[in-house]
């Protein structure tokens, strides 16, 4: 029915909205409000920027979560609180959704930062796979920059995380990085993924001279435990 009367009347509709995101009731009304949440555009929060205050309080992870959803119009201020929330699945949710959505000085900055300062597995584990997908995502003249700030806290979170799922997320991360800025690398290993996927299953087999011509016995190592990461 609201999704109707946001159609109908907006003014009566940003009226329910401040009365329902100040409520925080229980199941099922923490869904009410994530997808009252979901409605709201960033008129609405022009209109009334004490919606975004209302939201940052709710209780529930989930309702936080859709905020985030509108990371491409939300205030600095909002995206710093997203990334700093007290819950894992909000700030991983904010690291995607921030990825995806702002600029490249921003998200370089932001994710630096993030991982710096990031202590749960869970979320350091979705910002090591943002530098990839960051990386994939960018211009060519922005990679190299890219790979300046990363490499290096790559390598020592392999050398030094606390967890040790974490050094191993950091070291594939590190070796996708190598795969993904050389052309030929990322050729090959479509290759070799694509005749691995038809090899028999649990049997011995040699890799075809044309896919290990012009590659050292190490970079084909590497090459395939990069193939492994996607099986």
């Amino acid at each position: 029915a609201i999704d109707i009367l946001k159609e109908l009347d907006l003014s009566l509709f940003r009226k329910i909205v401040e009365e329902r995101l100040g409520s925080y009731g229980t199941d099922p009304d923490l869904f009410v409000r994530q997808h009252i949440v979901s409605l709201l555009e960033e008129s609405d929060f022009t209109f009334d920027s004490s919606f975004y205050s209302k939201i940052m309080d709710d209780p529930s992870d989930f309702v936080r979560q859709s905020l985030c959803e509108k990371m491409k119009f939300l205030p600095k201020k909002i995206i710093h609180e997203l990334l700093e929330d007290p819950s894992p699945p909000v700030r991983a949710m904010a690291l995607l959704k921030m990825n995806q959505e702002l600029s490249f000085e921003e998200k370089c900055d932001l994710l630096k930062l993030r991982i710096e300062k990031e202590g749960d597995d869970y979320v350091l584990k979705i910002a090591l796979k943002c530098v990839v997908d960051g990386f994939n995502d960018i211009s060519a003249s922005q990679k190299s920059v890219w790979m300046q700030t990363f490499k290096p806290m790559l390598s020592a979170l392999v050398c030094s995380a606390n967890s040790i799922p974490i050094r191993r997320k950091a070291a594939q991360t590190r070796e996708l990085l190598w795969c993904e800025e050389n052309e030929l690398l990322t050729s090959t290993t479509h290759k070799l993924l694509s005749f691995l996927k038809k090899a028999p299953y649990q049997k011995e087999i040699l890799l075809p001279s044309a896919l290990q011509q012009g590659w050292s016995e190490d970079e084909l190592g590497r090459l395939i435990s990069i193939v492994a990461q996607f099986n």
